[in-house]
């Protein structure tokens, strides 16, 4: 690539850019950039135009939300949600309630045993009896009325 493509792209880059100035801001005479870069005569610069003109023309100006702008802020500088956890939870135990009763229980049950099951993995190898744990455990849940505890 020799210095005359060179300066020949740079000058593109430079009117193609104050070409798009003037579509934002709604005001631009294509003629008189023309003329000021020097480039009337340069079909493919005014081929190149036309289409950005045809582009802004077909894409109407949005406001974006501001969720997103805080969200895309927030992603920009590195900064990361920390209610995420918060809400995924409240978001689980509000599905959760709309369950009917039977499977509430078993959800709860699930994730107890799941927990349990966590408890064991990590502890035995540290010598924790586990008999002492379940106790423990069994003293926080409710005590059942001695009718239930027969059943």
């Amino acid at each position: 690539m020799n210095a005359s493509n060179t300066q020949y792209e740079i000058l593109l880059q430079n009117l193609l850019a104050d070409h798009a100035d003037g579509l934002l801001k709604g005001v631009v005479s294509t003629t008189a950039l023309l003329t000021r870069y020097g480039l009337t005569g340069d079909l493919y610069v005014k081929n190149l135009i036309h289409i950005a003109e045809q582009i802004q023309l077909a894409m109407p100006e949005v406001e974006p939300s501001d969720a997103f702008v805080a969200a895309l802020y927030a992603q920009l500088v590195g900064e990361h949600d920390h209610n995420m956890f918060d809400r995924l939870v409240a978001w689980r135990i509000e599905r959760l309630r709309h369950l009917p009763p039977h499977m509430q229980l078993a959800a709860g049950l699930g994730g107890l045993t799941l927990t349990a099951g966590l408890y064991w993995i990590v502890t035995r190898g540290r010598g924790v009896n586990f008999q002492s744990v379940v106790k423990a455990a069994g003293d926080l849940l409710p005590a059942l009325p001695s009718s239930e505890r027969s059943a």
